[in-house]
């Protein structure tokens, strides 16, 4: 259990590294479960979220699309717990009608979608290298790595 040096509040606090990187991408599934049953007050969810392996990193991914399939389908939740997860890591909400012309999506949000797929090269990835891949883009359309040899 909690000691009052750690209280759950305290545990699930929004924090943040240096970059702005959330840190809730540092959760194991059963800090992703006890922020589900503790912070958001839905412990019915708990064993949605740990049977199905949702760790910091997968928690990125799940939005209301994503839910039923792990087992929540009431829809106030699927509202509560996605914005929650929204609010968590400080990304706006989708904008499923953007268009493709538009600027990309900031730097951060890309970031955790980059973070998000499991492996080796996106756990080691950091926020730094993040941006340096972006500047490589911006600046030839392509990163530099992945041009084709002529």
């Amino acid at each position: 259990m909690y000691s009052c040096k750690n209280p759950p509040e305290r545990k699930f606090h929004r924090t943040f590294d240096k970059n702005g990187v959330s840190m809730c991408l540092q959760w194991t599934v059963e800090d992703v479960g006890d922020w589900i049953e503790l912070a958001l007050k839905l412990p019915q969810y708990k064993e949605c979220f740990t049977s199905n392996y949702i760790n910091g990193k997968r928690l990125i991914k799940m939005e209301a699309s994503n839910l039923p399939k792990i087992g929540i389908t009431h829809f106030d939740h699927i509202k509560f717990i996605t914005s929650r997860i929204r609010e968590l890591l400080e990304i706006d909400y989708p904008n499923s009608g953007r268009s493709i012309c538009l600027p990309p999506k900031d730097t951060m949000e890309h970031f955790y979608e980059r973070k998000s797929h499991s492996g080796k090269e996106s756990s080691r990835l950091t926020f730094e290298e993040h941006v340096e891949y972006l500047d490589k883009f911006n600046q030839h359309g392509v990163p530099m790595n992945n041009q084709l040899a002529r």
